[in-house]
């Protein structure tokens, strides 16, 4: 079974970055490969990325 990364989590994940709250290992992992894109959800997943904790 494939896990699936909703836009709901991906947000959730974002917000959570943002607050400087710690993430867990998925998220972080699935937070890197976004920050990968181009555009907004890319940026947004790399400054979620910075201000998170671990």
């Amino acid at each position: 079974m494939f896990d699936t990364w909703t836009p709901k989590q991906r947000e959730t994940a974002i917000k959570k970055g943002m607050a400087g709250g710690q993430l867990s290992p998925y998220e972080r992992t699935k937070l890197e490969e976004a920050a990968k894109q181009a555009g907004s959800v890319g940026q947004k997943a790399k400054d979620a990325l910075n201000k998170s904790k671990g």
